[in-house]
Formats: structure tokens, sequence, C-alpha cells
């Protein structure tokens, strides 16, 4: 292929407009006179639940193509966001309004801060049924204690080697 040709096609491809999103009339064209930045707006409705024996108020946001529930625990004590199918993030908060846990889910995999550190101090596989903790470094398989259902109190998976979450990491017993 000549030099030419492949400049001519070169060319051609930069030339070829990026594939537009179609604003339909709901759109509003907002451009900020300072710094000619254009984006467009959609006004949108959100409906808010409080079921009569839950905990939470919950808005469901419905996109273009999917749909977005966000809620928030009574008593400003959470709130999380759950994209459908996809994944969800939850915080958790303590009694001054700190977070105190992060949960992270994607499909199946879920993973927890239980101290609000930025650290994911254990994790969970539903396809495996299995939990895991993060210990001296790396994560050890564990099962729930007999008796407890504690998200920071975990046993060995022979039972014989009791952990327990101390505010900042997993201790033996």
């Amino acid at each position: 292929m000549s030099k030419r040709l492949v400049a001519s096609v070169i060319i051609v491809l930069f030339a070829i407009p990026a594939m537009a999103k179609d604003f339909s009339k709901e759109w509003k064209k907002i451009t900020f006179p300072n710094s000619k930045y254009v984006e467009y707006q959609r006004q949108l409705s959100v409906t808010a639940t409080h079921p009569e024996n839950s905990t939470t108020s919950n808005y469901p946001l419905r996109l273009e193509h999917n749909e977005v529930l966000v809620y928030e625990m009574d008593d400003n004590m959470g709130f999380g966001v759950n994209i459908r199918g996809f994944g969800e993030f939850t915080v958790k908060k303590d009694g001054n309004g700190k977070a105190a846990t992060y949960t992270i889910a994607i499909e199946n995999l879920r993973y927890f801060d239980l101290n609000g550190d930025g650290y994911f101090d254990s994790r969970y596989d539903a396809n495996k049924q299995q939990s895991e903790i993060l210990f001296n470094g790396v994560y050890t398989p564990v099962r729930t204690g007999k008796g407890t259902a504690s998200m920071t109190e975990k046993v060995s998976l022979d039972g014989n080697t009791r952990y327990l979450f101390s505010e900042t990491q997993w201790v033996k017993q």
C-alpha cells in the first residue's frame, strides 16, 4: 500500500465525527458562559418509599437503560447505592455520623471494611459459599462461629482457631 493511500485512510478516519447522542426534547442544552462548557440536563422525578416495617427510605432512579436504587437508613445510620444486577455500595455510620463500615458487592463477591479505614478486612464468595478474613496480610478461609452470626467473630475451617476483629485487625483468640 502506498504512503499516499495510508495517509488518506488516516485522514478519513479522523475526519469521521464521533457518534453523538441524539438528545430528545426532554434534554435541555446548557452552556456555561465563562468556560463555554456545554452539557445537557434532563429533569428526573423519583418517588421515595419507606416500607412500614423497614428501616430504610428507598429512592429508585430509572435511567435510560438501567435502574439504580439509592437507599438511606433511618436515623442517619447509613446509605447505599444498588445497581440492580451489577453491584452495591453501602456505608454504615456510627452514632456520630462517621463512616463505620463499608460494603461493596460485585455480582457474587462481597467485600467488607469493618472499621471504615479503607481496607477490606473480610470478603465472601457466594458462589463458593466461603468467607475469608484478612489475617496477617493474607486472606484466610474461615467460617462463622457456632452460635454466632457476627461479622467480627469467625473460626478456622477446622474449628480449632477463633478469630476476633479488634478495632483495626483480626486477632487469634
